[in-house]
């Protein structure tokens, strides 16, 4: 077995959001918008998992597009949380996680609080999104005109931390994979 590269995390300090904040009288979330205070702090991965912390943990890459720094893809939410569950076990056995604390998925809240990055905004990266903060189809870049020369994503994941991350350093948090949560 290969050692285990364990994910980056970020420590993230309990607070509140908007979901569903709108800007100039749009709504950027389809549904009711509610103020959400997370009453605990938590951590989560700064970069996606990647294709090679997966092979590790795993010993299988289901991913299309092949790189050891790219996104793991392809992955169905049980094989995901399959992932954590080992991921726990490893790093509980090699003596690298504390009794009591285990790997999971994040809840749709934390991730949505995590992807605000502390900004009362659409995004993580302000009120607009274009092709050069994310991968993503950048024909229809989120709440502005696509820029003259800008070019959209390849069809392809790019290596995680690609992009400039939000304010709280979290990377890829706007596109590049599909992600699962709780």
């Amino acid at each position: 077995n290969t050692p285990c590269p364990a994910p980056e995390l970020v420590f993230l300090r309990r607070g509140s959001f908007r979901s569903g904040d709108d800007l100039e009288g749009t709504r950027s979330f389809v549904g009711r918008r509610r103020a959400i205070t997370l009453p605990y702090d938590f951590w989560i991965g700064r970069f996606e998992v990647t294709q090679g912390e997966w092979e590790a943990v795993m010993e299988d890459n289901p991913s299309i597009f092949r790189g050891k720094n790219l996104p793991v893809e392809t992955v169905n939410w049980y094989q995901a949380m399959d992932f954590c569950d080992r991921l726990t076990k490893m790093e509980r056995e090699a003596g690298r996680l504390p009794d009591g604390f285990t790997y999971r998925l994040p809840t749709n809240v934390e991730w949505e609080y995590a992807a605000h990055g502390g900004k009362a905004a659409a995004t993580g990266m302000g009120p607009s999104l274009v092709a050069r903060q994310a991968n993503f189809f950048g024909k229809f870049p989120f709440r502005t005109r696509l820029e003259k020369d800008e070019s959209s994503n390849t069809g392809a994941p790019r290596p995680v931390g690609s992009y400039k991350g939000n304010d709280w350093g979290l990377a890829d948090m706007h596109g590049n994979v599909w992600e699962w949560g709780l």
